[in-house]
Order: C-alpha cells, then sequence, then structure tokens
C-alpha cells in the first residue's frame, strides 16, 4: 500500500490498548517499512470516569466515591473488567449506589451519557476524541489512582 506522491505519510495501523498506543509507519518509497514505532504511555491509565458537561459532579475538583454513590450510574454486566473497577470504587463506603442501567454496549454506554444523568467508566481508546472536543467531560477522582488502573 503506497500514499500517492505528494501526500503527507499517514499511519497505516494504529493499536489502542489500554496503557499505550502504537504507530506504525506506511512503507518507504523505496519499499521498505519504516521500522519506527511510537509508543505513548497513557497518563490516566487508559480509563476514564465520565459525565456529560454541565454534569453537577464536574464543577468539583475532585469528587469521592461516596459522592459518586449518590448518583445513578450506567454499569456493564456482572463480571466484566469495567464493572470489577466499578465495584471496586465502592469497597469500604457506607452507601453504594444503585446500578438500575446495565450495558456492556459502549455506544449505548455513550449515548446515556449524553442523554442522562449518569456517570460510567469508559476505556481511553473509545472516549478520547470526545473528551478532546468537550462533548464528554471527565470527573477527578482519587479512587482511579495507583493499581486499580494497571490491572487486567
Amino acid at each position: 500500500m503506497r500514499g500517492k506522491p505528494g501526500e503527507p505519510p499517514r499511519p497505516m495501523l494504529v493499536f489502542c490498548r489500554q496503557l499505550y498506543q502504537y504507530e506504525f509507519g506506511r512503507p518507504h518509497d523505496s519499499g521498505t517499512w519504516n521500522r519506527a514505532v511510537r509508543a505513548d504511555r497513557s497518563d490516566a491509565g487508559g480509563i476514564f470516569l465520565l459525565a456529560r458537561p454541565g454534569y453537577p459532579l464536574t464543577e468539583r475538583a475532585e469528587v469521592t466515591p461516596a459522592d459518586l454513590a449518590l448518583y445513578q450510574w450506567v454499569v456493564p454486566a456482572v463480571g466484566t473488567l469495567r464493572r470489577i473497577r466499578i465495584d471496586a470504587i465502592f469497597e469500604g463506603v457506607q452507601t453504594r449506589p444503585h446500578f438500575h442501567l446495565e450495558t456492556s454496549s459502549l455506544t449505548m454506554s455513550r449515548s446515556l451519557l449524553l442523554s442522562s444523568d449518569t456517570i460510567t467508566l469508559l476505556p481511553r481508546s473509545e472516549v478520547q476524541y470526545d473528551l478532546d472536543l468537550g462533548v464528554l467531560a471527565e470527573l477527578r477522582c482519587p479512587c482511579l489512582g495507583g493499581d486499580m488502573l494497571v490491572k487486567g
């Protein structure tokens, strides 16, 4: 696969994983592969706590698990990695949220976030563009730091 003359080089293949994003270059005009690989470390461990812009908790510099327990969540099925991470947020918290909206569809989770007052965790690869455009807002929570984010 070759680009047209005069076009800027484009990545042929982009892999997004939880902690790293890799870009492999296109073949040089001589037909040899560009062997350079770039890896960018995610600064948030690859997963974000999200809500719609203007959501009441977006005004806070930091939210706590007790704050999050008072609001409605969109969660995936029990036993999934995201659900395990969501449940881990509330370990040791006296009041736990009631999870009434359950879907493993990232598209449905995003739609529910945009159309209602709900919260969820979604991977960087699915929401980075929405965050950059301001379509979704990140909630800052100290409970998302440390080892919890690098498991799995």
